[in-house]
């Protein structure tokens, strides 16, 4: 993998050349403001002298997380574009906003895939989503890569070559849920309230076979919500009832501040722990829970007060880009647009209708061989079997505590 950029400046115009060695994502070059965010038009086809590479996005960008992720997948294409984009090739990216709906999603997949003609695509946000359009991507044989989706199942059960997952898939989260609050917690009498959907679902039942399979125990309470509820109080109470020494909570933010403040509203005492995935990492999460959410404890693949050099200058130029709070959600996103900058760089393309189909294959081929990827998420590894096991690129995540301050402390991280 190529992990630097290096811009040369002619006399008229800029021409990029990816060079390096592997490792993680390069330095996001700084924007002029002169090239735009989502298309390459004309005039820049003249100034670099090659056709755009054409890449797909879709996306749910009809909430918070998905205006942040769009934000910074334009920023970082629009900073790469005005110095000149990828070996003289701008990148021209098609937005289409899924609203996480299975049927949109399916939509603008085919128009990308036909009408567009793009070489690979980035998405889908939700599970329901990229397990509606993960047959179709190897049907027309386009890679796909998703920075988001969770379900176990979308590569253990349905995965196939060109569906690629750069998000911590939700057995891995729960492995590492589980082990720490049994572990380290030392809890025993453990309740779960999850969603029936199917990321709250799929967190549900992999945290309980790893109770089950791992430490031979059973949660001492089930409790289920529908996505869109408001009210949960009958549920919370039955759970208050069972004198548990933690609540686990799976399903997606918007659901978890309210669960999470209710809580206190029904009695149940803040000393007993909370804990979850990583929706509470996000600040619709704890933007909208406010107090009630500290001490929440969860896994997740990214914290904005990690010290580390790479993230810090991340959150430094990013924050101002999403004009709020970076996540994991914004984070994700950025590794896997500079991946793929990166896989662009790399492949030989002849990038032209005639040269699609190769093209497409080839891209496929230089993702499955990326090995050892150091992102601002964690470490991407794929492999070339094309089984679940080489979709999934990341399988470790870390956990996390929310403080007063709604800064994060670091409760265990995986070795190296």
């Amino acid at each position: 993998m190529k992990k630097l950029f290096a811009f040369l400046l002619t006399i008229v115009l800029f021409t990029a050349s990816l060079s390096g060695c592997s490792g993680g994502p390069a330095e996001a070059p700084s924007p002029s403001g002169t090239a735009p965010a989502t298309s390459a038009g004309d005039a820049d086809v003249a100034q670099t002298g090659s056709e755009p590479y054409k890449i797909g996005v879709f996306l749910r960008f009809n909430d918070e997380a998905g205006t942040r992720m769009r934000a910074v997948l334009e920023h970082y294409l629009e900073s790469l574009n005005s110095q000149g984009g990828v070996n003289g090739h701008l990148i021209d990216a098609v937005y289409y906003d899924t609203e996480g709906d299975a049927a949109k999603t399916i939509d603008a997949f085919t128009r990308l895939v036909e009408e567009d003609k793009v070489l690979l695509a980035i998405g889908p946000t939700t599970s329901s989503c990229a397990l509606a359009v993960i047959d179709l991507c190897a049907e027309y044989e386009i890679p796909v890569i998703t920075p988001q989706a969770t379900n176990t199942s979308i590569t253990v059960d349905y995965g196939n070559e060109w569906f690629f997952r750069n998000s911590v898939a939700d057995i891995y989260h729960s492995y590492t849920l589980c082990d720490y609050i049994v572990k380290e917690m030392g809890c025993e009498k453990i309740a779960i309230m999850h969603e029936t959907g199917t990321l709250g679902l799929g967190q549900y039942e992999n945290f309980v076979a790893r109770m089950k399979d791992e430490y031979g125990m059973e949660p001492a309470i089930v409790q289920e919500w529908n996505e869109g509820d408001i009210d949960f109080k009958t549920q919370l109470l039955a759970v208050k009832n069972a004198d548990v020494d933690c609540i686990v909570f799976a399903g997606h933010e918007a659901e978890l501040a309210i669960i999470v403040s209710q809580r206190l509203d029904v009695g149940i005492s803040p000393d007993i722990p909370i804990c979850g995935f990583s929706s509470m990492s996000s600040s619709d999460f704890y933007g909208v829970a406010g107090e009630s959410a500290v001490g929440a404890i969860f896994s997740t693949t990214f914290s904005p007060t990690d010290t580390r050099e790479d993230i810090q200058a991340f959150v430094n130029e990013y924050s101002s880009v999403v004009n709020g709070t970076l996540d994991h959600n914004a984070a994700q996103a950025y590794d896997t647009i500079v991946l793929i900058t990166e896989i662009l760089g790399e492949v030989e393309l002849g990038n032209t209708p005639d040269t699609l189909a190769a093209d497409r294959t080839a891209i496929r081929d230089a993702l499955a061989n990326v090995s050892n990827w150091v992102g601002l998420t964690g470490v991407t590894t794929f492999g070339v079997s094309g089984d679940a096991d080489s979709r999934d690129g990341k399988k470790e995540s870390s956990i996390y505590r929310l403080e007063s301050d709604y800064t994060w402390s670091s409760l265990w991280a995986p070795e190296g």
